[in-house]
């Protein structure tokens, strides 16, 4: 394969290898270090994201966390738009951060959920998406407070919508892509809390995050 033959790959990989990284940076960690000296894994679900600071740290932190995690998805996007008119790119970019939160480089690939990060991206490739998902969300968080059941709707919401403005309106159909593959990675990462809703144990909002005992010892130590 010839230079020319690789160069749409390369065009593609780098910005996503890069988003990777970004997106990788264990916020959650590092604010509930700084602020109460724990490791957040081994408290409440052990995922890193704003929820679990709230319930483990604060309130304060998880605002943090939350515009931190925000971040991931939006900022990257900005810089694309400001480079490059390419949606391959920018789809590339936003599901790059993603992984690089869920499934972190620096934390032996731990990590979190992925909503706000997905938010961040939806934010600017479709801020349509993003209302109705906010829209559809907070009254599910406000009525059931279970976060992860508003999060799951969501992101499902936000999911139809892009597939719906690809097929008929303007939005590069290159989006269905993140809408899709997104929404994938986020019940994935949901499938312990999706359990626990069937069973009517999830943990609501508010509830404190309590030390699991045994996190250490499942990983091998």
């Amino acid at each position: 394969m010839s230079i020319t033959t690789y160069s749409p790959i390369i065009e593609i990989a780098i910005p996503a290898l890069v988003a990777y990284l970004w997106g990788s940076i264990p916020w959650g960690i590092i604010i509930a270090k700084q602020v109460k000296g724990i490791d957040l894994r081994e408290y409440g679900s052990g995922k890193i994201g704003m929820t679990n600071v709230i319930r483990t740290v604060g309130i304060k932190s998880g605002i943090l966390v939350l515009i931190l995690d925000f971040s991931k998805g939006i900022l990257p996007i900005i810089l694309a738009r400001l480079l490059t008119d390419s949606p391959e790119i920018e789809v590339a970019i936003g599901l790059g951060a993603m992984i690089g939160h869920n499934w972190s480089i620096f934390i032996r690939f731990h990590g979190g959920g992925g909503i706000l990060t997905g938010c961040g991206t939806l934010a600017i490739i479709s801020p349509l998406s993003a209302g109705l998902a906010l829209a559809a969300a907070i009254p599910c968080f406000i009525i059931t407070r279970y976060v992860s059941l508003g999060s799951l709707v969501g992101a499902s919401s936000a999911s139809i919508t892009i597939v719906a403005l690809c097929a008929y309106s303007n939005l590069d159909f290159a989006y269905v892509y993140f809408a899709l593959i997104g929404l994938t990675m986020v019940t994935f990462k949901h499938k312990s809390n999706i359990r626990l809703l069937i069973q009517g144990k999830e943990r609501k909002i508010g509830e404190p995050g309590k030390k699991i005992v045994q996190k250490r010892a499942s990983r091998g130590k």
